[in-house]
Parts: structure tokens; sequence; C-alpha cells
């Protein structure tokens, strides 16, 4: 297939699913171009669509915005231009960011949260997003990456969440501050079809409770790990097997 013929059938399946924002269709032309004059160029969605099929891929986005829509109340192209998502930004690693992040709104909507509000960063920073439970408002921040190849060695990971982390603490106190927030949030979301720690889902826990005793920024801060991925355990005792989320929370938010 030549490269006009295949870019042409992508856009024939795009167009198929409502809930695709059309900045998404832009950043992927923009990147296939890049791509087209530099070969070793490695972008996350052209090697999905060319990995898993354009229909499966395109799918599964269709999917993930079409809660994140009920979730925020938003269109389209407002919740991607409030996210910050540009159709020119093939940098490494926005694309996987603007996932990570509606994948956490979803994630949200699904633990009880409500009025969820992407924020959008002005002359001031500010955080990802704010949200309410229970009477009790929220500034969270979210930031992501993928691996495909490597596992997360725990204390590898701990190390790169703590390193994030310190970079982020101003956006969330200044957004906190600004709204009112009883709560502040730091989430990382892991982008990888792959299990990620080495020694199973026991670990997720384990590397949220070291990074928050590390920072020691206070009771009001919860830290979240999130790969929207699932683990199967089975139970001797009475010979089933439960799905358990691929998640950890410290400090309990729900």
């Amino acid at each position: 297939m030549c490269i006009k013929d295949e870019i042409k059938e992508w856009k024939v399946i795009f167009n198929k699913y409502p809930n695709l924002p059309p900045q998404i269709w832009d950043y992927l032309c923009d990147a296939y171009e890049k791509k087209i004059n530099d070969p070793n160029m490695d972008d996350p969605l052209i090697k999905a669509i060319r990995e898993n099929s354009p229909e499966y891929t395109f799918s599964e986005i269709n999917k993930v915005f079409y809660y994140t829509y009920k979730a925020c109340g938003m269109n389209a192209s407002d919740l991607i231009q409030t996210l910050g998502f540009y159709p020119n930004d093939t940098g490494e690693g926005r694309f996987e960011a603007l996932l990570g992040e509606v994948r956490f709104i979803n994630q949200l909507q699904k633990w009880g949260f409500q009025n969820i509000k992407p924020l959008k960063s002005g002359k001031v920073k500010c955080c990802d997003m704010f949200c309410e439970r229970d009477r009790l408002k929220y500034a969270v921040e979210v930031f992501s990456t993928s691996e495909d190849k490597n596992r997360w060695p725990e204390d590898r990971l701990v190390k790169f969440f703590l390193g994030r982390a310190k970079d982020k603490r101003s956006q969330i106190d200044g957004t906190a501050a600004r709204l009112n927030c009883d709560k502040k949030v730091l989430a990382l979301v892991l982008n990888s079809k792959e299990p990620v720690l080495q020694a199973g889902h026991a670990n997720f826990q384990s590397v949220v409770r070291k990074v928050a005793e590390v920072l020691n920024w206070g009771e009001n801060y919860h830290f979240i790990l999130m790969t929207g991925m699932a683990t199967s355990v089975y139970s001797m005792s009475n010979n089933t097997i439960q799905v358990i989320p691929d998640e950890a929370i410290y400090r309990p938010l729900i």
C-alpha cells in the first residue's frame, strides 16, 4: 500500500467514530508527515495503528473520549484545548500525556467524583483539573509515562515518581489555594499493555506509600498510581478468580 492510500484509509475509518476530537486527526497528519521525512521518528499513535489496526485503535480512543465528555460536560474541541493539547505538538510523550489525563478523568467519575473540570493554565500555572466528592474540593495533577519494552523495578518507579512530583507541587498548591480546595491529588498514569511492575500487583501500594513517606507533604495530599489494567488473582479458599484493578492510592480517597 502506498503512503497516500494508507492515510486515506485511516481517514475513512477515523470518520466513523463521532467522539474522536478533530485535533487528533490533525495531530496524526502532522506526525505522519514528519515520519515520512524522518523514518526513525517513533510516534505512539502511528505505531498503535500499524500494530493493532486503525479500526481497533480509533475505536478504543473513541470509547475513552465518549466517557470523558460525559464526565466533564464539554465538547471535543473545548476539552482538547483546555487540556492544552495542540495538533502540531508531536513531541515525545505528549500524546500519551493527553490519554493519561482523559483516562484519569474517566477514573474519577467511576470513583464517584462530580463537577470534574479540566483547568487551563494562563499567566499563572495551574494543575490539570478540579473535582468534588462528599462536599470536599480537590486539586488534581496528572502525569504519565509509557514503557512498552521494559517493566519497571519498584525502586526505579519510586524514583521517577519522586522526581516528577517535586516539579508539580507549586502548581497543585497554588491551584488549591485559589480554588479553596480541601484535598490535593498527584496521579501517575502508566500507559502500557504489558505488566508494569516486576513483582506484581502488590507493589503498586508499596510505590505510592514510599512516595508519600519520602515527600511528607501532609495529610491532605493523596498519591495515585494507575495503569487502566487489572490483575487476575486466584483464591484457593473459594476456588474463584478475582479481578483487581492495577491502581493504588495512598491516603484513601474512596
